[in-house]
Parts: structure tokens; C-alpha cells; sequence
């Protein structure tokens, strides 16, 4: 009985049980350890846990189960055995062989035909069974979590999309058209195959294989970790579509990732573009810093605003701009825009306009205003709420209020003192009214002006039909007639240059392919454009390009005070520029852009070629029209601080120091050019004498 006992103690398969059961102690602990006893319950939800825990943990347990099993069984067979057969020793790797293929069976084994049995049983449960169901659901579970965005990967030098919404199929484009052998990945709370299904009937086959969609909540720590957002090139925070605090959780989201980011401060800090939808949030962003994302370099964006810059500011050949023939100081000329539907959008537009739209002939003639009409049945609201947005702004400018139902709630806030040369009308109803109908076809037939009409209704549906059904002389193709400067020069002029000279209508669309798009080449429509595809967003993706020129506005400023008032003769190289950009307040960095915003219509309003002239009668011209150009400049500049919250210095402020009065939005040179110092001049001509050289660079 003691040799028997020793051949067991001693055989390999004894050792096998014993390290099994040193496990399932191990184990036991553990449970113990982490549930806190072994109560039924405990015990149950610690291997539910476990079983719902990563692949590996499944395949661990079932080896660990599979091996002890196989060990329990060989022990147990070779102790019984062994009992009566005294010098047996297990066939170790035969008993192996039955347990992992059931179907084998041979006599001559060495083994009990009932013990195989037994075997083959165990074999067939755990081996093919089990071992073939959990890798199975392995493989199932693997896909299922790939098709809904769980399984992440290690990335690097990719791009990130935080948040899906109609911009981004635009904006992968974007990104892939210009970094083709890089990652894109996009991140969004909203159900994957869904959004892939989305994606992948606007993008080809190329781009799909350079993207990653992945699901999680960009105000989730842990979901943006996976991420990778150290190793990234840039970052674009879009957020989700019809989030009730959209422009909140995308400023949460930007703190968590500037927490996540690394803080060492010889690293480059990570672009990060974010978009803001409501334009309170974004007008404030443009006037403030936010604290504590200094990790990241903060590029906020509105869509609504990008699209007022690619309709007016961006050269294309789509859009006419505002003004569409060259309004000159001697010019009798005005540009009228006319915003149907007091929309996000058409707000925005009606900014940009009047960030872009001074001309020098208001100048010689102060009556010479861009004039900006808003039409909405709720224009009453509206316009209090910019009111209170633009309170500035409003206490400097010329604008009146008609209700068309009601006329004696009419007014018109008109004043001498106002040195602006912009003006705002507020008109009160709808526009299928027969009285507003008739007042955009008077706008139509007056006498020089150049009028665009923007039908930003929210509806597309609506706005097609209004943009289409108005007065037939609105659409008439021979307004060069209310043009005196031009209307006897009519033979001389292409078809395509009296075009200019017609009513621009903008339409705002959801989808490209509306019916605009089968009437762009007929003669009633032939001005009538759609604009504010939210597929079509205009690029963000290229932001530093654009920004170039208002980094070289910024070093002419820098360059001027630090030299002793001189000009510089070129630029450095963009990393420098990037370098003295990063440094500035985002309220400085936005002045510099509105600032290049409006170059292309400084071109059309003035040879500027002219100022680098040499020779004493081209000097001298040159003297007056870099004197012009920065009256106008400074008009320009008025309107930008008004909008920015910034107000005039009244009375004894205008003794306070300037950088104190600043800090509460009040500037002093807030006023007339001929009224300003003789310094703040020179600043203004200083600026204006660098516009061939950056118009020379924005070319190359």
C-alpha cells in the first residue's frame, strides 16, 4: 500500500493536481479578497464579472478549467488503477490524446476502457464544446465590438474628430484631401453603425480606410484617453448635433483635454479647433481668454460665421462680393444687403458685412452708408436681443425700426454724432406680405446701389420658394440702367460684367442638390445661389494658411513700436510668425483677422499698387492715398471695437490711461479719424503702407 501511495505521490499527474488545487486557493483568496466572503451571491457576480470581463479572461478560465480538469481526471484514473495493478504507470500523453480528440480510441493504450470513456467525455464537453463556443463568442463579440466603435488601437500622427455632425463627412474630406496617408479618427456618443452607414455613402473607399470610428462621450475622461489625443496631429471639437448645452460641454470637454495632455512646455501645444453654435458664446470667446487651456493652442470656429467668410470674403467664383464693382472715393455707389429670416445665419451674415463693407466714398459724402435690412416677423425680439449683444455698437450707429402691420410703432435713431458709416433697418413681418414684397423690389430699382438679398429662413423648403417668388423686376437682368456711372457705357460691357450690376440672391439650403441646383443656368436665376450646406462646410481644417496674413498684420503692430516707428521691409518665416502669434490675446488675434477680412475689398476700392510708386508726382499720390485708404481703415477699426464691446472714452475718461480703460472695453480712439491724435494716425498709415507687401505674400 506504501509503494502505491509513493507511485502516485510521485507521478506526474499528481504534480498536475497539485498545482490545480494551488490555483483554486489562489483563486479562492482572491474572491475572498476583492468580494469580501464567499456568500452564493458573492461568489456568482464574482464569475459573472470575470466571464464579463476582456477575452483573455475568458480563455484563462477555461485553460485553467481544462487543465485542472484533465489533471483531477488522470489522477484519479491512474490512483484507482494503480490499486490493483501494481507496477502501472499512467500513459500520460495517450490519456492526453483522448481528452483533446474525443473521437480517438485504441485498445492497446494502456488505459481502462472505462476510464477512456470517462475521458473522452471530458474531452468532448470541455475541448469541443466549451473551447469551441467561447472562441466563437470570442470572434462574435470581437465584431460586435468593432462594428459599435469599443475596440480602440494605438494611434499616432492622426487626426481627431470629437463629435459627429453633418460638417464632419465635410470635414474628413477636407482632412484626408490634404494629409492622404493619415489617420482620422472620429469619436461620437451617437450609435456607430448609424453614423458609419452615413459616412460611408458620402466618402470613397480610400478615406474609409483611413478611418476609425470609435464610441464614446468626449466628456468622459477615460473615453478620450483612448483617444491618443498626445500623439495627434490636430484636434477638431464639432460636439453632437442638437445638444440643448452644446458650446458648455464643448468647453468641458476642451478642459478634460488639456488635463489629459502632457505639461511640458518645450512640446508644441496641440491645435484644437472648437466649434461654438450659439453666437453669444462665440462673441464673447472672441473678446476673452479661457484659463487653463494653455495646453492646447484654443482655434475656436462658428459654422455660421464660416460661412458668411466663404460667401463674402473668399475669392470664388460661386458668390459676387457685396460690392461688385470697384465703389471709388468719387463713387455714387452704396451697398445694400438684405437679410429675409433672422436665423443664426442670417445674423452672421449680416456681421460679416459690416465688418467688410467701408468704402472711401463716405468719406467725401457721409450719407454714403452700407446699409444692412433685417426682415423677420419677429424682428422686434430680434433686435432687442442684438441690442443687448452690441449695445455699443448700437450707440454709434444709424438704424430704424417699421412694423408693417403697424406703423406707428415706426422709428428711426438717426444722429449727426454718429461717425460710423454703417446702418442697420429693422423691418417687422413676413415677407410674403405685400407690402415687403414691394419694398424689395423698390430696393432692387434704386438708384446705385448694389443689393444682395440673403433668404435665411430655417425651412429650406420655405426658403427656396421665398427666394424664388420675388417681384419679377427683382430678378430684371438690366439694373446696370440704375447705374449712372455705367449705364451709357452698357455695349461696352460683357454679358457677365452687366451681371454685377443685378440682384445677387443667397438662399440658404441644407443639401446641395436642391432645386437650385437645376436652375443655375437659366436667365431668370441666373444670380440665384445657394449657400449654407451643412455638408459643405467651408474648410477649417487649413486655419493657419488663412491666418497668415493676420500674423504678418500683428508683426508689422510689433515690428512698428519696437523699432522706433519703422516699417518692416519682409517677413520672417511662418514658425516666427507663429511664435509672436501665440503670445497675444485672442481679442488682439481676431482684430488682426477682421483686419485682412477686409484687403480683397481694398483692392477693388483702390489701385494699390500705387503706394510703392517712386517719382515726385507719384509720391505725392501716393501720400493722398495712403492717407484714403487709412480713413478708412480707421472706419473699418471703429466698427470692429464697437462689435467687440469695446465703446467710446466720454468725457473725463479721456484722461484715464489707455491701458486701464481697455481693460474694462473702453478705448479713446473710439471716435472721427480727424478727431484722433496725430500718432493714431500715423498707425493707421504705417498699416496701410504694408498692404502691397502682404498682398504680395497672400498671392504667392
Amino acid at each position: 500500500m506504501n509503494a502505491i501511495i509513493k507511485d502516485i505521490v510521485m507521478s506526474s499527474s499528481f504534480i498536475y493536481f497539485s498545482i490545480s488545487i494551488l490555483l483554486i486557493v489562489l483563486f479562492g483568496l482572491c474572491m475572498k479578497h476583492f468580494l469580501g466572503g464567499y456568500t452564493p451571491r458573492k461568489v456568482l457576480k464574482g464569475i459573472d464579472k470575470s466571464l464579463s470581463k476582456s477575452h483573455l479572461w475568458q480563455v484563462s478560465i477555461l485553460v485553467f478549467f481544462i487543465f485542472f480538469s484533465f489533471a483531477i481526471l488522470l489522477f484519479i484514473g491512474t490512483s484507482i488503477t494503480s490499486l490493483w495493478e501494481k507496477d502501472y504507470q499512467p500513459p500520460f500523453w495517450k490519456a492526453l490524446g483522448h481528452f483533446l480528440n474525443p473521437g480517438y480510441y485504441d485498445n492497446d493504450d494502456g488505459i481502462a476502457n472505462g476510464w477512456i470513456f470517462v475521458i473522452n467525455i471530458f474531452g468532448m464537453t470541455l475541448m469541443t464544446g466549451l473551447l469551441i463556443s467561447v472562441l466563437s463568442n470570442i470572434l462574435e463579440r470581437r465584431v460586435d465590438n468593432i462594428k459599435n466603435g469599443r475596440i480602440s488601437y494605438s494611434f499616432r500622427k492622426h487626426f481627431v474628430i470629437i463629435g459627429y455632425t453633418e460638417m464632419t463627412i465635410s470635414l474628413i474630406k477636407q482632412l484626408h484631401s490634404d494629409n492622404h496617408d493619415a489617420e482620422i479618427v472620429l469619436q461620437t456618443i451617437q450609435k456607430v453603425p448609424a453614423v458609419r452607414h452615413k459616412l460611408f455613402s458620402y466618402i470613397d473607399d480610400q478615406i474609409e480606410d483611413k478611418l476609425t470610428i470609435l464610441s464614446g462621450n468626449r466628456n468622459s475622461k477615460d473615453d478620450l484617453k483612448k483617444l491618443y489625443l498626445s500623439d495627434a496631429e490636430e484636434i477638431f471639437l464639432l460636439g453632437e448635433n442638437d445638444e440643448f448645452d452644446h458650446d458648455s460641454l464643448n468647453i468641458e470637454c476642451l478642459k478634460l483635454i488639456c488635463s489629459i495632455l502632457p505639461a511640458n512646455d518645450n512640446i508644441t501645444r496641440k491645435k484644437c479647433h472648437v466649434l461654438f453654435e450659439n453666437q453669444s458664446t462665440y462673441t464673447i470667446l472672441q473678446q476673452r481668454d479661457i484659463q487653463g487651456i494653455s495646453r492646447v493652442e484654443f482655434c475656436p470656429f462658428n459654422f455660421y460665421e464660416k460661412w458668411a467668410e466663404n460667401v463674402f470674403i473668399t475669392d470664388s467664383v460661386h458668390y459676387c462680393p457685396l460690392d461688385r464693382i470697384p465703389i471709388r472715393e468719387e463713387s455714387a455707389h452704396t451697398v445694400h444687403l438684405v437679410i429675409v429670416g433672422m436665423s443664426k445665419m442670417g445674423v452672421a451674415l449680416a456681421i460679416e458685412a459690416t465688418h467688410i463693407c467701408h468704402f472711401p466714398n463716405f468719406i467725401a459724402k457721409n450719407d454714403l452708408k452700407t446699409r444692412i435690412t433685417f426682415i423677420d416677423k419677429n424682428a422686434d425680439e430680434e433686435m432687442h436681443f442684438l441690442q443687448g449683444r452690441y449695445q455699443s455698437f448700437f450707440d454709434e450707429i444709424d438704424y430704424g425700426f417699421e412694423n408693417i402691420k403697424d406703423h406707428n410703432e415706426d422709428f428711426k435713431n438717426i444722429s449727426t454724432g454718429h461717425f460710423t458709416d454703417i446702418e442697420w433697418q429693422f423691418i417687422k413681418g413676413g415677407v410674403e406680405h405685400p407690402e415687403i414684397q414691394k419694398k424689395i423690389a423698390d430696393f432692387s430699382n434704386e438708384k446705385n446701389t448694389l443689393l444682395t438679398i440673403a433668404v435665411c429662413l430655417n425651412d429650406p423648403a420655405v426658403a427656396i420658394a421665398t427666394g424664388m417668388y420675388f417681384n419679377n423686376e427683382v430678378y430684371q437682368s438690366d439694373k446696370i440702367k440704375h447705374f449712372d456711372q455705367f449705364n451709357t457705357r452698357m455695349p461696352e460691357l460683357s454679358e457677365d460684367e452687366r451681371s454685377l450690376f443685378n440682384v445677387q440672391i443667397l438662399i440658404k439650403q441644407d443639401t446641395p442638390y436642391s432645386i437650385l441646383s437645376m436652375l443655375g443656368n437659366t436667365n431668370k436665376y441666373y444670380n440665384v445661389r445657394a449657400f449654407g450646406m451643412l455638408n459643405l462646410c467651408p474648410d477649417i481644417s487649413n486655419s493657419d494658411d488663412r491666418d497668415i496674413p493676420a500674423k504678418k498684420v500683428h508683426y508689422t503692430y510689433d515690428y512698428y513700436f519696437k523699432n522706433n516707428k519703422q516699417i518692416p521691409a519682409s517677413y520672417p518665416e511662418v514658425a516666427s510668425l507663429d511664435a509672436e502669434w501665440d503670445k497675444i490675446p485672442i481679442v488682439e488675434k481676431w482684430s488682426n483677422r477682421y483686419h485682412t477680412n477686409m484687403i480683397n475689398v481694398k483692392q477693388r476700392s483702390f489701385d494699390i499698387g500705387k503706394i510703392t510708386e517712386t517719382g515726385d508726382d507719384a509720391e505725392k499720390e501716393s501720400v493722398k492715398l495712403i492717407d484714403l485708404i487709412a480713413k478708412v481703415e480707421h472706419n473699418r477699426w471703429n466698427i470692429e471695437k464697437l462689435l467687440m464691446g469695446f465703446r467710446p472714452a466720454r468725457g473725463s475718461e479721456q484722461n484715464i490711461p489707455k491701458k486701464e480703460l481697455k481693460k474694462s472695453f473702453i478705448h479713446p480712439d473710439i471716435k472721427k479719424y480727424e478727431d484722433i491724435s496725430e500718432d493714431m494716425k500715423d498707425i493707421d498709415r504705417m498699416i496701410t503702407k504694408v498692404l502691397p507687401l502682404i498682398i504680395k505674400d497672400k498671392e504667392q
